[in-house]
């Protein structure tokens, strides 16, 4: 089982906010690499953004997100 901050099970998508203070250190960083290549194996999408993305550009999230769904249903 994998953890990440946000996901759309049906569309098999993840999203990751990353902060330097959580993700910075070498063994986080191998860490996260590591989740979503095993994500990917699954056939789930992760969606990486950043918390400053996330608090100061919501509407370009918001319509990222919206993309990767949309792309999700049609591959289906």
């Amino acid at each position: 089982m994998m953890r990440v901050d946000a996901a759309y099970v049906e569309e098999k998508i993840g999203i990751e906010a990353d902060s330097k203070r959580w993700h910075a250190t070498d063994v986080r960083f191998e860490d996260d690499r590591e989740k979503r290549a095993r994500a990917a194996a699954l056939g789930w999408t992760i969606l990486a953004v950043t918390y400053r993305q996330v608090t100061t550009r919501p509407a370009w999230v918001g319509r990222t997100v919206a993309a990767a769904r949309d792309a999700a249903r049609r591959a289906s």
